[in-house]
């Protein structure tokens, strides 16, 4: 979706205009739920910092977003972009300035509100929230969406990226006005950047999703993929679950990615499939054959996604088993982490413990030796016994915090062979600290404390250099 500015100058903001759409291509998010929701703001790029600003209304009507620098005089008003029941307004602002705002509309079911958006100025550390499913189903999932989505706005993070499956339904007018009840507590102040998870967009192809969620995606490819640029960073934004990428859009990633190491800049890349996992949709292999050798060969720096709603860190060294006798490993660890547990139901309540023992194979070939071979990797049940008891049990969602160090048991096989160092079935975020020459990864439980273990002695955090 490609966001065209307006002629129109306001200092210090710009205004511009998200693309037109027709009613029937916005179904059903167009058709509203009955309710007054929002704000929520999307951030559309870093550098120039753009966002939209986007709230539902309960019924058709005209509605106006009035904002200013100065949060006792709202004195420029503009029109939303609508049809009468989504309404988004986009600007692009300042570095370094202050939006406060309000929507209004006929009934003015914000007139009380006053809600505000920081422009970062362009200077390190970059401060990032990493999110993942979040996927409100129940009145219990919203209450622990709310608990994680108000503790990362105590963050204060520059922006939040989400890594996909925002929702349960994307085509189902519940599933946004549960999600919509409880985003604001941290969209309204702090924008997000989103990829897509099959959740989102498999219902209506993501029409609605792309409408509530305004973001410029790369013109000419298969499917929904940007990158987010902050001075030496790059940090890729790819639409990447149930198999691999196409040709098409698999060449634009290896050009950008090898585009941005010979610049050396940094790099990170997000996207929803669960390319490692022991959790219950397990690893996609598919994607793991084609994205880890990518991965390794531009020297990417670090890679989250989400699909499995649990913690997991691996440090994958490729290398020398490889999946193609053409590849040239380097061996150098990557970390990737599957952060699913952004409020949505835990792996426990799909059957973590209680899955049958399954297998699975993998053609691999060792570039030391030459020698070809199948493995078969066993996948087992997590065992239930194992539970963190420094975790608060409110933080699995009253399932306890079952964890998975493959050094006590190891509960998968591929899990160990790809470099599994620590997993726990919790609600977590991750904060991601990018500096000029070093990055600290840390994975925190809902009161924003450090993941460490069941014994506390295994910090999961990490510094990263460039």
């Amino acid at each position: 979706m490609r966001l065209p500015f307006f002629a129109l100058l306001l200092i210090p903001f710009t205004l511009f205009a998200c693309e037109p759409a027709t009613l029937s291509s916005m179904e059903p998010l167009r058709q509203g739920t009955g309710f007054d929701l929002g704000p929520w703001v999307t951030l559309v790029s870093a550098d120039p910092f753009r966002i939209c600003i986007s709230w539902l209304s309960a019924n058709r009507e005209a509605a106006a977003l009035v904002f200013s620098i100065d949060s006792t005089n709202l004195s420029r008003s503009t029109d939303a972009d609508d049809d009468g029941t989504l309404h988004s307004v986009c600007l692009a602002l300042t570095p370094g300035s202050t939006l406060f705002y309000r929507p209004e509309s006929t009934r003015h079911p914000y007139a009380e509100d006053l809600f505000s958006v920081h422009a970062p100025e362009p200077a390190w550390p970059l401060n990032i929230v990493v999110l993942g499913d979040i996927q409100p189903v129940d009145g219990s999932t919203m209450a622990s969406a709310a608990l994680m989505l108000e503790r990362v706005h105590e963050e204060n993070p520059d922006w939040v990226i989400h890594c996909g499956d925002s929702l349960q339904n994307g085509s189902e007018l519940a599933s946004w006005e549960r999600l919509l009840t409880v985003l604001p507590r941290l969209a309204a102040g702090t924008p997000l950047a989103l990829v897509p998870g099959n959740h989102d967009v498999r219902y209506d192809d993501g029409a609605s999703w792309a409408a509530g969620f305004p973001q410029e995606f790369e013109p000419g490819l298969d499917r929904r993929h940007r990158v987010l640029r902050a001075m030496d960073a790059r940090l890729f934004l790819i639409d990447a679950f149930y198999g691999p990428m196409s040709e098409r859009d698999f060449a634009w990633l290896e050009k950008e990615l090898a585009d941005a190491q010979k610049a050396g800049l940094w790099r990170f890349v997000f996207f929803h499939g669960s390319i490692l996992s022991s959790g219950m949709e397990n690893t996609d292999t598919e994607l793991q054959r084609q994205l880890i050798p990518l991965f390794d060969r531009t020297r990417v720096h670090a890679v989250f996604y989400g699909h499995d709603h649990m913690f997991e860190h691996y440090e994958v060294a490729y290398g020398p088993w490889v999946f193609d006798a053409d590849h040239e490993p380097s061996g150098r660890p990557i970390h990737y982490f599957l952060t699913g547990g952004g409020g949505a139901r835990l792996e426990h309540e799909y059957g973590l413990l209680e899955r049958p023992t399954a297998y699975s194979e993998q053609n691999l070939h060792n570039v030391d030796t030459g020698e070809d071979r199948v493995f078969t990797f066993e996948r087992r049940p997590w065992d239930g016994a194992r539970i963190n008891e420094l975790a608060d049990p409110a933080w699995s969602r009253d399932g306890g915090a079952y964890y998975h160090d493959c050094t006590q048991a190891c509960y998968q096989d591929d899990a160990a062979f790809w470099g599994h160092r620590y997993g726990e079935n919790v609600l977590h975020y991750l904060t991601l600290e990018i500096g000029q020459s070093e990055a600290v990864i840390t994975a925190r439980y809902p009161d924003g404390s450090v993941m460490a273990g069941p014994d506390g002695m295994n910090p999961q955090t990490w510094r990263i250099f460039r």
